[in-house]
């Protein structure tokens, strides 16, 4: 069962009861606060880049927290970075450094921009969203243990076959 609904740790006791009704339960979390000892979960925090790229979306004082909060080699924890215009250029640097940690793993999606809002500062155009995904399966064949995003997943993303999706 996947527990996000904003920040699912501010509902510790309510996931605590409700974890023991299914088999896998995964916390989608932002970091920010500890997380208790349940090996039965799997914890996915999203972590936008590294420390400067990470801050300059999240706020300052974030990413050394949630790294402090994450980085145990006693929980099943992975990361999930939601590729923008901005952070796209530390992509290298940020698996690098989080592949180095007790983290397991890190997924990649990609910023969708939402009608009537102005983003057009993070959304990757199509052309420059498939030369970041070539990036990502270059850097797959560096780390294949530790990118799970599939090469079904990421071609799922490439221009020619995303408006089909």
């Amino acid at each position: 069962m996947p527990f996000g609904w904003g920040e699912p740790l501010l509902r510790r006791n309510l996931i605590e009861k409700l974890k023991n009704l299914f088999s896998l339960n995964q916390v989608i979390t932002n970091g920010t606060i500890p997380l208790p000892l349940w090996k039965d979960v799997r914890f996915l925090c999203s972590v936008d880049g590294t420390k400067d790229y990470h801050e300059a979306q999240r706020g300052k004082n974030t990413y050394d927290k949630i790294k402090a909060n994450i980085n145990r080699k006693d929980l099943d924890v992975h990361l999930f970075c939601v590729v923008t215009k901005i952070n796209e250029k530390c992509l290298e640097e940020f698996v690098e450094e989080w592949s180095k940690t007790s983290v397991k793993s890190v997924g990649f999606g990609f910023y969708t921009p939402i009608k009537g809002k102005n983003n057009e500062e993070l959304w990757l155009n199509f052309k420059q969203r498939d030369k970041v995904i070539k990036r990502i399966k270059i850097l797959k064949q560096k780390y294949p243990q530790f990118i799970h995003s599939s090469d079904a997943i990421l071609d799922s993303f490439m221009s020619d076959k995303c408006q089909q999706t």
